[in-house]
């Protein structure tokens, strides 16, 4: 849902973590918006979002 990335940093991270734990279970996962970023997305809650993909998902 691309409107996450509207939140804060700390929850955009409390989210990235809820989809990357409801994922688990699979082989694998590629984490993505989907439908794109809106443009009114502040660039630094991109930034956030990828930072907590890293940092809370699993390399393979």
């Amino acid at each position: 849902d691309p409107t996450m990335l509207f939140h804060p940093p700390a929850k955009i991270a409390e989210c990235v973590r809820d989809v990357l734990r409801r994922g688990e279970k699979t082989a694998s996962h590629i984490f993505n918006l989907g439908h794109g970023i809106l443009p009114p997305t502040n660039p630094d809650h991109a930034v956030a979002m990828v930072e907590a993909v890293h940092r809370y998902g699993k390399k393979a």
